[in-house]
């Protein structure tokens, strides 16, 4: 049997915390902020943990921006 992909989650709060592709390429983790808000998704690269994409987040958990490599975005919402 094949598997796609292999998810692992935080037995504390159930936050996903990595997954694992089923050809065992490129592992990707999960990391959120003391408020358990994702924040951050990493892919390991031949051993070298590189940054996905960040979330820039408000006090509220409002998503300002994002990040992915270079491209910065913006998030503006209208009142």
């Amino acid at each position: 049997m094949f598997l796609l992909a292999t998810y692992t989650y935080n037995s504390n709060n159930g936050k996903l915390v990595s997954m694992k592709y089923g050809n065992d390429t490129i592992p990707v983790t999960y990391q959120y902020d003391a408020l358990d808000r994702l924040k951050r998704v990493c892919c390991n690269i031949e051993g070298k943990l590189s940054e996905y994409v960040r979330y820039n987040l408000d006090d509220r958990g409002i998503c300002l921006s994002l990040k992915n490599g270079k491209f910065l975005k913006n998030i503006r919402f209208k009142k």
